[in-house]
Order: C-alpha cells, then structure tokens, then sequence
C-alpha cells in the first residue's frame, strides 16, 4: 500500500466529526483531500448533502425548497427532517440534462430515523468506470472503534428527450 493523503488533525474533547477523503488520487486538477463536518452527540432525524464529485462544480437536489445547491468538496446545512423519499432527483448546475433518479427504499428510510445523515454524492462525470453514485452514511452509527454505516442508494441516470425537430 502507497501513502497518498497525509493530514494533521487535530481532535478536540467533546466534538465529533465526519471526515470524508475526496478527489482524484492522479491525473486530476483536484488532489485529494479531506473535508471535516461536524456532527452532533446525540443526533435527530436530520441529513446534509455532500459533494465530492471532482468534476461537479454544484449539484442540486430536489424535491426541496428551494432546490438544495452544494459546491465541489462542500456539505449543505444540515436539515431537520428525514431523508427525502421515495426518491428524489441530483442534478449537476448549470446542465439540466445531467440528472439522476436515486431511489430511498422503505428499510433505509427506517435505518436513518434518528440518525444524522450525510447523503454522500461520489464518483465522476468523466469516468465510465467510476460513474455517479450516491451514498446514504449514518453519521452517528460510528463509534470510537467503528466507522459509520453506509448504504449504497440506487441511482440511474435519467434520459431526458431532447426537443423534437421538423
């Protein structure tokens, strides 16, 4: 195994944090690095997104209102709700035809009440092999010893129809 991030960090009593690696490890203009969010002891039903897509300058979620806007290496404010479900579209900004469907299922939607979530979007727009993917991670399922749980929502590529010529 190769080192290929070294960080200091400094661990504060009382605090607790979700850090998450992200960027392209070679051949990229976004080296990897490491994004700390602060979490809280004794979470609510509540999530965040996160971006860590290196070649996604903003993604939107929706349904939210207003659609949830979120910056390359970036996390939004956290939510005071559940999770949105049964589905719910990620698109990249400024491309409207680049959009994804991710399915909630019922048994995640029931793993995060009580939970912090971070709903984790990864992957790359310019990578067959590595496509978009989106994660459901429950921040406080972690614990001094374990890492959090993390669930692999479906997401599909919507095909939207181009408008129709004469």
């Amino acid at each position: 195994m190769n080192t290929v991030l070294q960080a200091n960090l400094k661990v504060l009593p009382g605090l607790h944090w979700t850090l998450i690696a992200h960027g392209l490890v070679t051949g990229g203009a976004t080296p990897l690095r490491v994004t700390a969010l602060p979490r809280p002891l004794d979470a609510q039903t509540s999530w965040r997104l996160a971006n860590t897509v290196p070649d996604a300058p903003e993604l939107a979620l929706s349904p939210t209102d207003p659609p949830l806007t979120v910056t390359y290496g970036q996390a939004s404010a956290v939510m005071a709700t559940a999770v949105p479900a049964p589905d719910f579209t990620v698109q990249l900004v400024g491309t409207p035809m680049l959009r994804w469907s991710v399915a909630v299922p019922q048994m995640v939607v029931d793993a995060t009440q009580g939970q912090l979530v971070t709903v984790l979007a990864t992957g790359t727009l310019k990578d067959a092999m590595k496509p978009l993917a989106v994660l459901a991670v429950l921040d406080n399922s972690a614990t001094e010893t374990m890492p959090a749980q993390v669930i692999s929502l479906m997401a599909t590529q919507a095909k939207l129809r181009g408008a129709a010529t004469r």
